[in-house]
């Protein structure tokens, strides 16, 4: 069971890496052995494809992460681990050197004009949320559930930064789609309706599904919270798009505010501003239904 789990997981990641890596063509040209091996189950193959004398240069938060995630599928959870927090940390190493001079900002924008590869890979956003859910997975696997904690808890915080820095485009994203909504409703209403059912549990693309899932497992786990009841909470608060706590928990009981209290959450605060723990917290305090 628990190498079923890990091999549909890394499949799904190397979808989300596949993805983000679009752009790399070359990359993706001397990898086919690799995505080939990976599709017969082949992991041992694979990952020969990215030694460890291999993550170094523009690539190394590829290579890291392709490593991390077929160390995972063969069962090496503590290498695995080792290779995403190496990853985790290069991608910080990029961040922190973000703060560039127009004029080198225009001197990069010339070289990529001649060479898209000049410039080593950093990660995309979904990937600075996604390794630490992975990880936490790896802890859970080697039944280390306070490190899993503090995996969720990184990927928390990764959202949260990432939607703070962010803000200004997704509420632009937000005031700009009223009007294509409008237009797509009047057209297809079915097609609309079925299409705002799906979506209606997205806050924004920094809202991770996946990351939400493992921390639900991880709270079960430790005998926090009932897994469905969370899950039911979390779906329920974030379907809300920016609503303060204080209002949308007014479907789930009359009165919030004593439990608001009692977890010590401002009514004012909204979902996405709260840390993973004070969730199980939360879900004790409410009133049962």
């Amino acid at each position: 069971m628990a190498y079923k789990l890990s091999c549909l997981i890394s499949g799904i990641f190397m979808l989300f890496l596949a993805a983000g890596c679009s752009s790399l063509s070359s990359y993706t040209y001397t990898t086919q052995q690799a995505r080939l091996s990976i599709s017969q189950g082949r992991f041992g193959d694979a990952l020969s494809v990215f030694p460890e004398k291999a993550a170094r240069g523009k690539n190394e938060v590829l290579i890291r992460l392709e490593r991390a995630t077929l160390l995972q599928a063969l069962g090496e959870y503590e290498e695995s681990s080792r290779e995403f927090q190496l990853a985790a940390d290069r991608i910080r190493q990029y961040e922190d050197r973000a703060v560039v001079s127009a004029g080198r900002t225009a001197s990069q924008a010339g070289s990529l004009l001649l060479n898209e590869q000049v410039q080593p890979y950093e990660g995309e956003d979904f990937e600075k949320i996604l390794i630490h859910a992975m990880n936490a997975v790896n802890y859970l696997m080697r039944g280390d559930l306070e490190g899993a904690r503090v995996e969720i808890r990184n990927a928390y915080r990764r959202q949260n930064e990432l939607a703070d820095k962010h803000a200004k485009a997704l509420q632009k994203a937000e005031s700009s789609a009223g009007g294509w909504e409008r237009s797509f409703e009047k057209a297809d209403r079915d097609g609309y309706q079925g299409l705002k059912e799906k979506a209606g549990n997205v806050h924004s693309v920094y809202q991770n599904a996946f990351a939400y899932y493992i921390s639900s497992l991880v709270y079960e786990l430790g005998g926090e919270a009932d897994e469905t009841s969370l899950r039911h909470l979390l779906r329920h608060v974030f379907s809300r798009r920016r609503k303060m706590l204080g209002r949308s928990l007014r479907d789930l009981t009359d009165d919030p505010l004593p439990a608001l209290a009692a977890a010590g959450v401002d009514p004012a605060a909204r979902a996405e501003q709260l840390p993973p723990e004070t969730w199980p917290a939360l879900l004790r305090a409410l009133p049962r239904q």
